[in-house]
């Protein structure tokens, strides 16, 4: 069960933002468009300086993004 907190924990430290945009309102997968990082609807996250970068980058938010889907499921799960 502690394993499941942690996760719960870790995963709303992505949901905030000092810029005041949520990470849920994005949705996945992430792609690179040059040096820009998109979202599935081209909606722009933020720019890298290099398309090298850009492209880790949205694998990486990809990753994040599943992982929270990963987590709310297993937070609904009921507790035995």
């Amino acid at each position: 069960m502690e394993n499941i907190n942690d996760l719960k924990r870790i995963s709303g430290i992505v949901n905030e933002s000092k810029y005041g945009q949520k990470f849920d309102q994005f949705y996945g997968p992430f792609k690179n468009d040059g040096k820009k990082v998109k979202d599935k609807n081209s909606k722009e996250l933020c720019e890298c300086q290099d398309t090298q970068t850009a492209k880790e980058l949205a694998a990486v938010l990809t990753d994040i993004k599943q992982l929270r889907e990963l987590c709310t499921k297993i937070s609904s799960l009921p507790n035995r």
